[in-house]
């Protein structure tokens, strides 16, 4: 499907521009971070379920919500760069300039702006913002620098910080956290009972069955 998808839809299209040396390089990639990153995950998942006895969605939802933050300080820091490269706007970039004093009018604390390497896989053009606290920096698809002006990207980093300025990624993780809450006190009713272990032919729980 991805195969397809890459190479005939997106290339009907000329959105991509992928090469096959550089599919199957992300496939082996996201292969090897899924074998380090998931059984820790997954470890830590089956240790909570098993150590919060009856209630454990409640340590479920805390252990969702230590993860979630954990990957989005990794991701951006670690796995992005190895498969895209990123580089510093200079200081004396007009479009820095502007990105600047934007970002000061609505109070975001921008730390750097990057320019990252998109073109090499995809035509499409975006922007985005990463980080914690104090330590925010913005990063721009060389595609998207490309394609419009000056005020075009200044206005389409706006559209990105508005959904900071009105805390939707906050709404959007409230939503998520409430969303694993519900789906595993859900899942608690089938795990506490023995008749559901019993009509699958296992003679004892186990967290791993459930």
């Amino acid at each position: 499907i991805s195969l397809y998808q890459t190479f005939v839809i997106e290339k009907k299209y000329d959105y991509t521009n992928k090469t096959f040396q550089l599919f199957v390089y992300d496939l082996v990639v996201e292969a090897a971070l899924m074998l380090i990153i998931v059984p820790p995950i997954l470890y830590g998942y089956l240790e909570v379920v098993d150590a919060g006895g009856e209630y454990f969605y409640w340590l479920v939802e805390f252990f969702v919500i230590l993860v979630t933050l954990l990957l989005t300080w990794v991701y951006p820091n670690f796995i992005a760069p190895l498969f895209n490269d990123f580089q510093e706007l200079e200081s004396s970039n007009s479009l820095r300039e502007e990105i600047r004093v934007l970002a000061e009018k609505v109070g975001f604390p921008l730390r750097n702006i990057y320019m990252m390497n998109g073109s090499l896989r995809s035509a499409h053009s975006n922007a985005y913002f990463y980080g914690f606290g104090s330590n925010r920096r913005i990063v721009l698809y060389d595609t998207l620098v490309s394609r419009l002006d000056q005020k075009e990207v200044v206005s389409v980093v706006g559209h990105e910080l508005g959904h900071w300025k009105h805390q939707h990624l906050l709404y959007k993780l409230c939503l998520y956290i409430f969303r694993v809450h519900c789906i595993f006190y859900i899942f608690s009713f089938f795990r506490n009972h023995d008749d559901v272990y019993v009509s699958f032919g296992f003679r004892e729980k186990s967290v791993p069955f459930s």
